[in-house]
């Protein structure tokens, strides 16, 4: 029995240690881990809004910011994890492999006539314009050659 203990306390002693390292060294990759162990406390029946809402209460952000993302919208220095709660999937998404950490979205959003570009840099992004749905036709056709 005292052998059984003395594990299970070392184990939680290793697993605490090593979930502090995550959140010293990359806080949003925690925040990612700790928002995926909160999703096997929901009940089936909450709807995907509510776990939206839910998962943007846990960031590390101000409630202005966070008013921000659940209201379907986004400031500069979001996270990608960020943009996904207040915006979800993007209709295309590219990775700059020469740069880590840079990435650009394409969302078309319902009523909106051209499309709308994000730019990430070092995982925050940094842009966001509308660009014609002309460019972005030309991409994904030269994409496909």
């Amino acid at each position: 029995m005292k052998r059984i203990l003395a594990l299970t306390c070392t184990f939680i002693f290793l697993a605490t240690g090593s979930l502090a390292v995550i959140k010293v060294k990359n806080p949003d990759a925690f925040y990612s881990l700790a928002i995926s162990f909160s999703a096997f406390e929901k009940n089936s029946e909450i709807g995907a809004e509510q776990q939206r809402l839910s998962k943007i209460r846990l960031l590390p952000i101000s409630d202005e910011k966070k008013e921000i993302l659940v209201s379907k919208t986004v400031f500069l220095g979001a996270s990608p994890n960020m943009v996904l709660l207040a915006l979800g999937k993007p209709m295309s998404e590219e990775r700059d492999a020469a740069q880590e950490g840079a990435q650009r979205w394409i969302y078309h959003f319902q009523d909106d006539s051209r499309p709308t570009e994000l730019r990430f840099e070092d995982y925050k992004l940094v842009s966001a314009r509308k660009i014609s749905s002309h460019t972005v036709q030309v991409e994904q056709h030269s994409a496909r050659r």
